[in-house]
């Protein structure tokens, strides 16, 4: 059986076992690290594919290059923890660092933080797709309902929702985004219901790809995708 990819986690202290749960259920395996310094001897040995180092540790660009060179494969490094003053995010960047998780974070913005750092910044989607916290409205034939917009792209989005519409049907999708409000016709491609998890790490709700959105309706989308991806960057 293959092994799930090792995620090191620096610095967390007590915290560090909570995060090792949360990626668990990303079916990632933490692997914690008091400091950079065990960081580097973990990583030498057992090869984790992303490291986490929270900015409570001690930056310097000897230490950081030093993990960001340990091992066959060396670990893709992601700032973590509170928000650190400039002179730490420039230390970040002469080394380096360039993806960032900075406290508050959820399973979502975990998730796509540590895809970018495992699969690289190249998406196999056509459009890149950002966590999101956004209530929608899904209108269809059976009437109107309230979404939570899981994770978001020009060309489509997951809605959180209890009650999806089926595979194939048709709908119209109301965002609040913070250039104004657009409403996008789409349709739904797949679907995450009790007894037919096809991805039990995902809440319920359904996968919807927008057809023939307006020209200001994909500049609103677009602008949003920038804004978030620029949340999780130095």
């Amino acid at each position: 059986m293959t092994q799930a990819p090792g995620v090191l986690l620096v610095g967390f202290g007590t915290a560090g076992q909570a995060l090792a749960g949360r990626l668990l259920l990303l079916r990632l395996r933490g692997l914690l690290a008091d400091d950079l310094g065990q960081a580097v001897a973990i990583a030498s040995e057992r090869g984790p594919a992303a490291a986490l180092i929270h900015s409570d540790s001690v930056f310097e660009v000897g230490p950081l290059h030093a993990l960001a060179e340990a091992g066959e494969r060396p670990p893709r490094l992601i700032a973590s923890g509170p928000r650190p003053g400039e002179p730490c995010l420039a230390v970040l960047r002469k080394a380096g660092v360039q993806l960032a998780l900075f406290d508050p974070f959820g399973d979502r913005e975990l998730r796509f933080v540590l895809n970018r750092a495992l699969h690289g910044d190249s998406n196999v989607r056509r459009d890149v797709r950002v966590p999101a916290t956004i209530d929608g409205t899904v209108t269809s034939s059976t009437g109107e309902k309230r979404v939570n917009v899981y994770n978001l792209s020009a060309g489509g989005a997951y809605l959180e929702t209890m009650r999806p519409t089926a595979e194939g049907g048709s709908i119209s999708v109301r965002l609040p985004l913070p250039e104004g409000a657009v409403v996008i016709p789409a349709r739904v491609v797949s679907t995450n219901v009790p007894g037919n998890l096809n991805r039990p790490n995902l809440p319920m709700g359904m996968g919807v790809q927008f057809l023939d959105a307006a020209p200001d309706a994909r500049e609103a989308l677009n602008g949003y995708v920038e804004g978030r991806q620029a949340d999780f960057e130095i």
